[in-house]
């Protein structure tokens, strides 16, 4: 790829990101609470269905993320794992391994402020009963974003954290979780962009068709 292609690439995908983020922000917080609890009700139905169909994965860790004020709020589905006793990890920032069990009803999570914005995310608090778990072991990851496509393309923050993480889990299965305003007609993808395997918004489930490595 040529260095005016990448370019063209990277200012796409920052015209993309810039969207999604508008069309997240339009949401109020009721209309984002309702379509998470919704998503979150298609999310449990495929990781059923998943793990029906694959019995290995019920018996490995699920990678959830713990939503900011935006994004779209899987709370409900990481509690319905634990309800039933499920492994649920959760990403904390600059630790390796990045990953850490949540314990509890997500008791076991605090608020960090990041950024010169003092942006606030939430993460596993390893001093409270969290336990490493490494990428690879991990058989499920579900990955927030800021815009998707059909085609299991994702647009995320823009720091690569999750293509550096799936990168070191090539057989987990990766679900990308969204509003349905973030879903775009196409998303260009680079070399090094991990692509999804199902796309969860709260009105549809799509398979992207990317292949499971074997």
């Amino acid at each position: 790829m040529t260095q005016s292609e990448t370019t063209e690439i990277s200012t796409s995908k920052a015209t993309l990101r810039s969207a999604g983020r508008r069309s997240r922000a339009g949401l109020s917080a009721g209309e984002r609470q309702e379509k998470s609890h919704q998503l979150c009700a298609r999310l449990l139905r495929l990781w059923r269905d998943l793990t029906d169909a694959q019995a290995e994965c019920s018996g490995q860790p699920v990678a959830v993320y713990l939503a900011n004020q935006s994004e779209a709020d899987v709370d409900g589905f990481a509690r319905e794992l634990l309800s039933h006793n499920r492994v649920v990890a959760a990403p904390r920032l600059n630790i390796v391994p990045p990953f850490y069990t949540l314990e509890g009803a997500l008791q076991n999570v605090e608020i960090v402020a990041v950024g010169a914005r003092q942006n606030w995310v939430r993460q596993p608090h390893r001093f409270q009963g969290g336990h490493a778990v490494e990428a690879s072991e991990i058989g499920v990851f579900i990955v927030p974003g800021v815009a998707f496509d059909a085609h299991g393309n994702r647009v995320g923050q823009g720091s690569g954290w999750y293509d550096k993480v799936l990168c070191k889990a090539p057989h987990a299965i990766v679900i990308g979780v969204g509003f349905d305003c973030q879903v775009f007609p196409a998303v260009p993808q680079e070399a090094h962009d991990c692509a999804l395997h199902y796309v969860v918004t709260e009105s549809r489930i799509m398979h992207t068709g990317a292949r499971l490595s074997s």
